[in-house]
């Protein structure tokens, strides 16, 4: 273990920075604004968002006016479901975003901010029925509806999380496919921007993982272990989530 020189924090020996306030702990390393976010987004991509958001902080402290940070703190408070913190760093990532390099970044923060405003939804195109579909995020399950070319309704399905087998998405430069396989079927949804991709199968991960943990024990500890390996195994939820649903259930053994 190395420790940090700057909050005393010990972090693996392979680290370059400190897992808990984000700080370089080789001094070799800099500083700098742009080392802050390069660090931000791999503690973003090992699901360690609390430390990611001390990095992405460090870096507007060093510098007010990078778009860059903004959007990356609006973005991993999307996936925490801290929505009204999501919505104001967007908004402030609008406001110093004036050049046209984040072009890209402004349609995706547009895009975050109609799914926070409609609840948490996905737009894209449904491969198997060749028609627009928008999926919206529920308490205990995902709605897809069907869209016209017009826009309008015309059906709708909805997934139990208790019935999510695997998700996956599979991204290209700009866009990606969505597949979701469940018992009694599966959905693609491609044409997905891949920012929203990610951030849509994060939440949905959080939002199984989350009804698992509301759910009543109607059945042995031991199977509730079971079943939460399978999904792990699949890739629905994490290490991390599959072991606090671990600890819950032996408890209680």
């Amino acid at each position: 273990m190395v420790q940090c020189p700057s909050c005393g924090h010990y972090s693996p020996d392979f680290a370059n920075y400190c897992q808990e306030c984000g700080r370089p702990i080789n001094i070799n390393n800099s500083d700098s604004v742009s080392d802050f976010i390069i660090n931000g987004r791999e503690f973003q991509q090992q699901e360690k968002y609390e430390t990611a958001l001390k990095c992405f902080k460090k870096a507007i402290n060093l510098d007010p006016s990078n778009a860059q940070s903004y959007y990356s703190i609006g973005t991993t408070y999307f996936i925490l479901g801290e929505y009204e913190n999501a919505l104001s760093f967007l908004n402030k990532f609008n406001e110093v975003a004036i050049n046209p390099d984040f072009k890209s970044l402004l349609k995706s923060a547009y895009n975050l901010k109609v799914c926070i405003n409609k609840g948490i939804s996905l737009t894209g195109w449904d491969e198997s029925k060749e028609r627009d579909a928008l999926l919206i995020l529920k308490d205990d399950g995902i709605e897809l509806q069907w869209k016209s070319f017009l826009g309008r309704d015309i059906g709708s399905e909805e997934i139990k999380y208790s019935k999510i087998n695997s998700i996956t998405f599979l991204k290209g430069v700009l866009l990606g496919t969505l597949e979701i396989i469940f018992s009694g079927g599966r959905i693609k949804i491609g044409k997905v921007h891949k920012d929203l991709g990610n951030l849509f199968v994060s939440n949905i991960r959080r939002k199984i993982h989350d009804n698992k943990n509301q759910e009543m024990v109607t059945s042995s500890p031991i199977d509730k272990i079971k079943e939460a390996k399978k999904l792990l195994d699949s890739g629905v939820i994490t290490h991390d989530q599959f072991e606090e649903i671990k600890d819950k259930y032996l408890s209680n053994v």
